[in-house]
């Protein structure tokens, strides 16, 4: 029985990305705004901010709309949660 290849731990993993940062990141892809990352991770809107900009950072992008179409090549999904 073949197996797909291990992506690794969590999709953004082998990019450098935290698991959080991940989680974030995946909020994002969805649609998310960052009051609904807030509240869906329980979470000060200075730590979800904090967490983009250093997703971002590690991504190698400056715009939401950047991360939504780094995310999507990366292996996040983009209909429904983290």
């Amino acid at each position: 029985s073949r197996r797909a290849p291990d992506p690794g731990p969590w999709p953004g993993h082998a990019h450098g990305l935290t698991q959080r940062q991940s989680e974030v990141v995946a909020l994002i892809a969805c649609g998310k705004s960052n009051r609904e990352i807030v509240l869906a991770l329980h979470l000060s809107m200075n730590t979800v901010k904090s967490y983009i900009r250093n997703a971002y950072r590690t991504m190698g992008v400056r715009t939401r709309s950047q991360a939504v179409i780094w995310a999507l090549g990366h292996g996040f999904g983009g209909s429904g949660g983290a």
